[in-house]
């Protein structure tokens, strides 16, 4: 079902992150980003913050951060 499997986290950009949200998502997501280039990618919409990533690993920090980030994934 559209639960389980691989696929992406794209920037969903509905409100403006905060430096702290930033941090956060960095930490959660494990991403290699500096913080400008995250903050800028969280700033547009429909941007891969993550490729091919395993939805369950990432399910409880995508519902946290859903005002920022979302699962996108492979048709």
């Amino acid at each position: 079902g559209s639960g389980s499997g691989s696929g992406n986290i794209v920037s969903v950009a509905e409100i403006k992150p905060k430096a702290s949200d930033v941090l956060k998502i960095k930490k959660d997501f494990n991403l290699d980003y500096s913080i400008a280039l995250l903050t800028k990618k969280l700033e547009k919409k429909e941007e891969i913050i993550s490729e091919n990533v395993k939805l369950i690993k990432y399910k409880s920090a995508l519902d946290l951060h859903r005002k920022f980030v979302r699962f996108s994934s492979k048709p």
